[in-house]
This record gives C-alpha cells, sequence and structure tokens, in this order.
C-alpha cells in the first residue's frame, strides 16, 4: 500500500485555513459576495488557470451532482478529456476532483497543495477581500488540476446557491443549468423559493443556453427573465415521468445533445452512471442502503426509491446537519420505519444537529411499536441496525453525506479508495 500521509497532511493544512482569522465585514450581502471575490483574487494570482476550458455549470437543490456525472461520463465516452468537479465528496477528500475515469492522484494533489502554499501566503498579506475557504481553495485546486491534465471539458457543480459561489468564476461556460429549486441553505440563500431560484439563476452567463428540470411556473418565469436579461437560450427540460432519475436523465440529456453528443452515447451511458451514497447498495440480507440525501426534495427521492423496493422492516440510521429542516425530514421518514437510530456524524467543519433533538423528533413521528435508540458512534449505530434488521428487511443510512461516507468505509475503506481513485471495485 502506497504512503498516502503526505495527502493526508495536504488535507489537515487545508482543514486547518479555517481557524485563520478573517476580516470582519459590515452585512450578509456583502459576505456573500466576499466568496467569489476571494475566489478571483487568489485564480488571478495561480494564472487564471480555469481560462481557456470549456465549462458546463450545473446548480440546483437536487440531483445536480448526478446531472453532472451524466454529462461528465458521455464527454468522456464520446473521447473527450474531461474533468468533473462536485461536492460534497463521500469518504476521502479526492472525490471531488476527477479526469475521466479515476480521481486525482492524492499525491498529485499533495504535491498541488504545496505549489500553492505561497500563493495562499500573498492572499492572506495582501487580498482585500481576506483568505479563501476551504471550498474556495478546493475550486481553484481543480481548476489547476483540469489546466495540467489538458482537459477539453470541465463540468462543475455549484457548491451551494449559485451568484456568490466561488465556482461562479466561471466567465463563459457553453452551457448552465439548475436542476430544480427547493428550500435548502436557507441561513444564506433566502427563506423562500423564489428568493433561492434568484441566487441560484446568478450562473446564467450573457448568450450562454441554460436548461432546467424545474417545473413551477413562477420559478420558470424568474428564469425566463434573467436569461432574457443576459440574452441566454431558455430551454424547460421534462421528463416522460414524474422519477427523480428520469428527470435527471432528461436534463442531462438535454445539456450532452446540445454540446454535440450523440443520443446515442448519452443514452447508452446514462444508466450506468452510478454515484457512491446515491441510494447505494452495499449488502443484501438485510438490504443495507446509504444515502446522503439531507434536504427534503432529496429524502423525498429517497422515499421515492424505497417504495420501488420491496421488504418487510425498514431500520433508519439517521444524522442531520443542524441547520437543516428536521422537522419535515424526520416527519417524511420515521413513519415508514420499524426502527430508528438517530447518531451524528464526525466532521468539525459541520455542525450536526444534536442527537438528542433528533430523537426527540423521531418520538414525536414513530407510530405505535417503532423501536428508538441513540448513539453517539455512528458506526456503532449502523451496528445496532443491523442487529435489528431481519434477512428481508431494510437497513437505511441517510441524512448527510458525512453520515453515509463515513459508515461507507465498513465496505470501501478510504485507503482502497486513494489507492484505486475509484469509489467502487
Amino acid at each position: 500500500m502506497r504512503n498516502f500521509e503526505p495527502y493526508f497532511e495536504a488535507i489537515r493544512f487545508l482543514e486547518g485555513l479555517s481557524n485563520v482569522p478573517k476580516k470582519e465585514y459590515l452585512s450578509a450581502t456583502r459576505t456573500s459576495a466576499l466568496y467569489l471575490k476571494r475566489t478571483a483574487y487568489l485564480l488571478k494570482l495561480l494564472g487564471n488557470p480555469h481560462h481557456g476550458m470549456k465549462f458546463i455549470h450545473i446548480g440546483g437543490t437536487a440531483g445536480k451532482g448526478t446531472v453532472a456525472s451524466m454529462v461528465h461520463e458521455a464527454l468522456v465516452a464520446q473521447g473527450y478529456r474531461t474533468g468533473l468537479f462536485t461536492s460534497p465528496f463521500a469518504t476521502t477528500s479526492i472525490e471531488k476532483i476527477k479526469v475521466n475515469e479515476r480521481y486525482i492522484d492524492p499525491l498529485k494533489f499533495a504535491k498541488l497543495v504545496e505549489e500553492v502554499k505561497p500563493m495562499l501566503d500573498r492572499v492572506y498579506l495582501s487580498s482585500p477581500f481576506g483568505g479563501p475557504s476551504y471550498f474556495e481553495l478546493f475550486t481553484a485546486l481543480a481548476f489547476l488540476h483540469f489546466k495540467k491534465e489538458k482537459c477539453d471539458y470541465a463540468v462543475i457543480e455549484v457548491g451551494m446557491g449559485g451568484r456568490f459561489d466561488a465556482t461562479n468564476a466561471i466567465e463563459h461556460p457553453i452551457a448552465t443549468a439548475v436542476t430544480n429549486i427547493g428550500l435548502d441553505h436557507m441561513e444564506v440563500l433566502g427563506n423562500t423559493l423564489k428568493k433561492i431560484a434568484r441566487e441560484k439563476a446568478g450562473i446564467i452567463k450573457p448568450n450562454c443556453p441554460f436548461f432546467t428540470a424545474e417545473t413551477r411556473t413562477v420559478l420558470l418565469e424568474l428564469f425566463k427573465r434573467a436569461c432574457a436579461r443576459q440574452k441566454a437560450p431558455f430551454a424547460a427540460v421534462h421528463a416522460n415521468n414524474n422519477d427523480y432519475r428520469a428527470k435527471n436523465e432528461a436534463l442531462a440529456g438535454a445539456i450532452a445533445v446540445h454540446i454535440g453528443l450523440s443520443e446515442r452515447t448519452v443514452r447508452k451511458v446514462f444508466k450506468s452512471v452510478r454515484l457512491p451514497c446515491r441510494f447505494e447498495t452495499m449488502q443484501k440480507k438485510p438490504l443495507v442502503i446509504l444515502d446522503g440525501a439531507h434536504s427534503v426534495p432529496k429524502i423525498e427521492s429517497t422515499v421515492a426509491n424505497l417504495s420501488k423496493l420491496s421488504f418487510e422492516n425498514l431500520h433508519i440510521v439517521i444524522g442531520i446537519a443542524h441547520n437543516k429542516q428536521l422537522a419535515t425530514i424526520m416527519k417524511r421518514l420515521v413513519p415508514l420505519a420499524r426502527s430508528v437510530t438517530v447518531t451524528r456524524f464526525e466532521i468539525k467543519e459541520r455542525k450536526c444537529a444534536h442527537p438528542k433533538e433528533l430523537l426527540r423528533l423521531a418520538a414525536k413521528y414513530k407510530k405505535p411499536g417503532t423501536k428508538l435508540s441513540m448513539f453517539l458512534d455512528p458506526h456503532q449505530a449502523l451496528e445496532a441496525a443491523l442487529k435489528k434488521a431481519g434477512s428481508s428487511d431494510v437497513v437505511l443510512a441517510t441524512g448527510s453525506f458525512f453520515l453515509t461516507g463515513a459508515l461507507r468505509t465498513r465496505w470501501y475503506p478510504e485507503k482502497k479508495v486513494l489507492a484505486t481513485r475509484r469509489s467502487f471495485p
């Protein structure tokens, strides 16, 4: 096994940047704008590695990672060298950056971080916008890697929102898309669907075709107006049925065909696209499914997928970030379960909802006879659920990619991902 310590050191360095004091700013709006300004400042010092590349930029509340991966796989299948930047990762950070079939080599990633360090020192000394965040720096590292790898195309998933997201440093994409709009990240994006849609519409660029699978008239009108201001062609894409996978395929297909890929390639490739912790089956008898769904639209997709399965009892293991719609998510899931085991994830950068609060909500929404339990250790929570489950039952771990990514290591350890640069055998 290779020595991956330089990679782990690089990740610790990047994570530690969140502890470097940053200048205080006056308003939430101005602070949001700084996300993009900090990224642009850093990219300029790095020689603007994102210039001269063909970008496809994809945002939305749910499904954007899947759509981005589908477009990426279609481009690769057609023979183009293609980069993919997504978030969040499931098990280890290199899963965010990919060229063709493989994630970035972890030791190349470590070397890239070493190359960037002198520029970071300059940024923290001279930038009027403060130093970049972990995500902003990751965006810059992805652009650098794609440049070094001489990518023909790069498919980029928005981190959060759109207008001020670090990925919006892309100036001239060849296509942009928003999958759909749901209530998520409301503390930053706004507390209504229209406010959130306006933020996500910020990725629409002059004369650049825009695609969406959103269906609500008021939001479509908002997108149309945004496109009109930018003289950007507008396309609303509708699937033949209401299946979440079908919607993602229809949107990704429209984008792929627009950029010149053959429909035959698109149809063939899309059926085989899979991502870790997206309603992923890890074992059978009992059937164990990991799904990083962490918003109401994503939980609805999870429930829809469950309805297609045949099983006796459902056992849920759940941990959710503190700023999500906890009550709505628990109300939707808990009544379906024979047992609910609440837990937490162990990521310093993201605050988890207190398991005691999740337990309270589970008790409020459970059906008579449903068993409730709590474990601070997510691996113990999974073990407890497995012991309760019969061979014809389903164990579903959900609520966060941080939770499901950690649990996934039971079947596919982090070092295996690093060694193979793949998430699947």
